[in-house]
């Protein structure tokens, strides 16, 4: 696993011996990340200041998904072939529940408004709601139009629900407020996966495994597309930045050899978009490896042109 700044736009440092990362999540109140490595089944605690590897604790079959409940500091985690929730204490870092939300585990996301866990159920096409303070489910919301619910995002000050269903490639927009009613269905591209926002222009990222990235522009309580980009093929993850709102796409060499935006796209919508480029094999299994580049060898897309920095 590789951490990669932002701000100066370059590797900070390598994290090794952590396999098959998936979900990553930081909590900058504790000064750890958490990555749930897949290959072997755990949830890894790294310290944010040293960046090493404090403890390791077991999560089910195939950890995916993490989220982090603000109140009661616990930390939840999608284990998709397992189909459970792994909950772990992060004052302890230990398992001390597991949940079972009757199929496979998609995505998990905690909702601060109503301080509730939401996870996609995605083989029952369902979003259930897990009260943290207790580690049970307390509801559980039909999601119609939808084909195995994969990923999931909460918008929490419109009150809506961002569900990606990766059966039928569509982007569902769900009423929080209002019995979970499902307000729009949106097409994307094929097989999504990673939702990203940019909550300052109120767009919406949605990566999908067909090298398709898919961009929405949030209107009040609904969205409007605004189109489909081909990137690269096995493309699947998107990230904003916080500060500079650049959109990060991991990447190799094929992603720039594929690289070609439509104008509107390029200028009314991507501010920029850097991409890596690979100058050496990659022998970690980590999807963030890619990141290992020299900053020399970045395009960046600028409004109206493409140009090399």
């Amino acid at each position: 696993m590789s951490v990669f700044d932002t701000r100066a736009g370059r590797i900070v440092t390598d994290i090794p011996g952590i396999a098959g990362v998936h979900g990553v999540l930081v909590i900058p109140q504790q000064g750890r990340v958490y990555a749930g490595a897949s290959d072997t089944n755990q949830v890894v605690v790294i310290d944010e200041q040293t960046w090493h590897r404090i403890a390791t604790v077991p999560a089910g079959v195939y950890p995916d998904g993490i989220a982090y409940d603000l109140v009661h500091h616990r930390l939840f985690v999608s284990d998709e072939a397992g189909q459970t929730e792994t909950v772990i204490d992060t004052a302890i870092n230990q398992r001390i529940a597991t949940i079972p939300p009757g199929g496979e585990a998609g995505n998990s996301q905690y909702d601060p408004v109503s301080g509730h866990i939401f996870v996609d159920v995605q083989t029952q096409n369902q979003l259930v709601a897990i009260d943290p303070a207790t580690n049970q489910i307390i509801a559980r919301s039909a999601l119609p139009g939808c084909q195995h619910d994969h990923s999931l995002l909460m918008e929490g000050n419109a009150r809506m629900a961002f569900v990606t269903c990766d059966g039928n490639n569509v982007l569902l927009v769900v009423d929080l407020a209002h019995a979970m009613h499902v307000l729009s269905v949106q097409p994307v591209g094929e097989t999504p996966d990673v939702l990203a926002e940019d909550t300052d222009r109120r767009l919406l990222y949605v990566a999908c495994e067909s090298g398709i990235l898919s961009v929405f522009q949030e209107q009040g309580r609904s969205v409007r597309k605004i189109g489909d980009q081909f990137l690269a093929a096995e493309y699947r993850a998107t990230e904003i930045g916080d500060e500079s709102k650049d959109v990060f796409v991991p990447g190799d060499k094929s992603v720039e050899e594929s690289l070609n935006f439509d104008p509107f796209l390029c200028g009314a919508v991507l501010r920029h978009i850097v991409l890596p480029w690979i100058s050496r094999p990659i022998a970690s299994t980590s999807p963030w490896r890619i990141w290992e580049a020299d900053r020399s060898c970045e395009w960046r897309c600028s409004c109206n042109h493409m140009e090399r920095v």
